[in-house]
């Protein structure tokens, strides 16, 4: 992994916030797009935040075990 790449960019760019900003009706201008963003980022809680931390220490862990193997699993 990349050392600019951190765990917050698999998951706002991921489905969680994704799903939660592309929903109909589409934003017509930017402002509107923003917006939704940002209350997408303002309602993750704690739990949520949790699992994604536990699940990035997971596959970091599986590449370490097997030196950076591909594994189709994950």
């Amino acid at each position: 992994m990349s050392p600019d790449i951190t765990p917050c960019d698999f998951f706002l760019g991921g489905g969680y916030v994704k799903d939660r900003v592309f929903f109909p009706p589409l934003s017509r201008d930017f402002a509107d797009l923003k917006a939704r963003i940002i209350a997408a980022v303002k309602n993750i809680d704690t739990p949520t935040l949790t699992r994604v931390w536990q699940e990035l220490e997971y596959r970091i862990d599986m590449c370490n075990v097997t030196r950076g193997a591909n594994i189709e699993h994950l």
